[in-house]
């Protein structure tokens, strides 16, 4: 090979490698931008305060349940809103449809989604 040949391939691989190099950037940013407008302003089950929604309410409690025992998904939820906060009412269901004696649970919630009690049936 000539001088002049290798001149020639050391541009030309730069050249090429900035092109993919800079294609990538832009689809990156093209997809992080399309993206960035499907991303909520504020959390799920939060208001546009920060306050705790009522379906915000019910996933802190369900959250609970599923934590400290084993039927949170054969469970009714109650949320009632007590002021700032909130107060759900968990009850155990049997595959039959009837409650289970003790197979209750209370929960309060504080506005930013803190429990502040958790009470277990007896």
């Amino acid at each position: 090979m000539t001088d002049n040949t290798m001149r020639l391939r050391k541009p030309t691989f730069a050249v090429v490698f900035l092109t993919i190099c800079s294609a990538l950037a832009v689809a990156g940013l093209i997809f992080r931008f399309q993206h960035a407008a499907t991303i909520p302003l504020h959390p799920p089950g939060k208001d546009s305060s920060g306050a705790l929604t009522h379906a915000g309410a019910l996933q802190v409690a369900k959250r609970a349940v599923k934590t400290q025992d084993t039927w949170a998904d054969r469970a009714k939820y109650e949320v009632d809103r007590i002021g700032n906060s909130w107060r759900v009412q968990v009850t155990r269901i049997e595959p039959d449809g009837s409650n289970v004696p003790g197979g209750w649970r209370s929960i309060d919630i504080a506005a930013d989604g803190t429990i502040t009690n958790y009470t277990r049936g007896y």
